[in-house]
C-alpha cells in the first residue's frame, strides 16, 4: 500500500491486513490519525512506527480488527 492510499483510508470503518511473522493481523483504520500540518500518521493507542508498516499493509476490507 502506498502512503497516500493509507492516508485516504484513515478514520474509515475498514481494516487492513498486516503480515507479522507467520500470522496476518487486521488493523482498524479508525485507530489511526493524520495531521496534515506536520504530515504525521499516528496510532491512537500504540507507539508504532506506522511509516515502516504502510508498505506491507494491504487488502482494505470490512471486518473485525485483531490488532490496533
Amino acid at each position: 500500500m502506498t502512503r497516500p492510499e493509507f492516508i485516504a483510508l484513515i478514520g474509515q470503518d475498514v481494516v487492513v491486513d498486516y503480515p507479522f511473522f507467520k500470522e496476518v493481523q487486521h488493523w482498524s483504520m479508525k485507530n489511526f490519525s493524520y495531521d496534515p500540518d506536520t504530515d504525521t500518521i499516528t496510532h491512537n493507542r500504540l507507539p508504532v512506527n506506522v511509516e515502516v508498516m504502510i508498505p506491507r499493509m494491504s487488502n482494505p476490507h470490512q471486518g473485525k480488527a485483531t490488532h490496533g
